[in-house]
Order: structure tokens, then sequence, then C-alpha cells
């Protein structure tokens, strides 16, 4: 049942990217690494998961800005698109639940089109950060 967060990175223009979590709140079933694979949230019990997430793409007016949950890195299941914001951070988030057979993984990934790379903005607690539970 995590809550992470990551370090600024760099997304590239027009390119499906996986938010890379290099810190964690807490994590009570070892679903996750900072590490190895650390966009991965790996279903260790299954179940029907409640899956968040956040994040702030930097300013800029060009294009599109997509975050969505992808499953074991081919099908995605959510995903929400927004405009570009002009002159402020464009604020994404994303929700839904799913059934989780055990070692099926979920990354919430980015997409943009403006042109150019853009940052996610790292804010502690605020942006990017993520969900990943299971439901009773």
């Amino acid at each position: 049942k995590p809550w992470r967060r990551c370090s600024p990175q760099i997304y590239p223009n027009a390119t499906n990217y996986p938010i890379p979590f290099y810190s964690e709140s807490y994590d009570t079933d070892a679903i996750h690494s900072t590490s190895s694979n650390p966009s991965r949230f790996v279903a260790k019990t299954a179940g029907i998961y409640s899956l968040t997430a956040g994040a702030q793409l930097a300013t800029n007016s060009t294009g599109i800005r997509r975050i969505g949950v992808l499953v074991n890195g081919t099908t995605y299941i959510a995903f929400s698109n927004h405009p570009a914001v002009s002159g402020e951070n464009t604020q994404l988030n994303v929700a839904t639940q799913y059934y989780l057979n055990v070692n099926d993984y979920v990354e919430f990934v980015v997409y943009q089109t403006s042109g150019g790379a853009l940052n996610v903005v790292a804010a502690t607690d605020f942006s990017p950060w993520a969900t990943v539970v299971r439901l009773p």
C-alpha cells in the first residue's frame, strides 16, 4: 500500500514514459523497488487494486498532456488527457480500480506533445505521487 515520490525527470516529446519512483513513504507488501524497475508496482497478492497517481508537468502552452495506467507493459486500463496550460504547470491525475493477478505490474505513464522535452515538477508529497492499494 505505497505512496511514492520521485526526483525531477525530463520527459521527451511524443513518447510514452513510465514515471520512476525513487523514494517511498511506505510499502506494506513489498510491491515496489526504488532501485530495480522503479516505475513498476508488482502485485504480490491477487485482488482488486485501487490505482491512483498524479504529476505536474512544467509550464508550456503547446500540445496535450496525458497520464495513464499501464498493466504489464502492454495494456492501458485508464488515462486522462489535458490541454497544455499557459503560464502555469499542468496538473495530471488518474484513478481506477483493476483486478491484478500475482506478479502483474502497473506503471503510471506520462505523455506530452509540447514539441520538446518537459520536466515533471518534483515537489515533496505533491508531484509526482502514486498509490497502489489492494482492496479488502
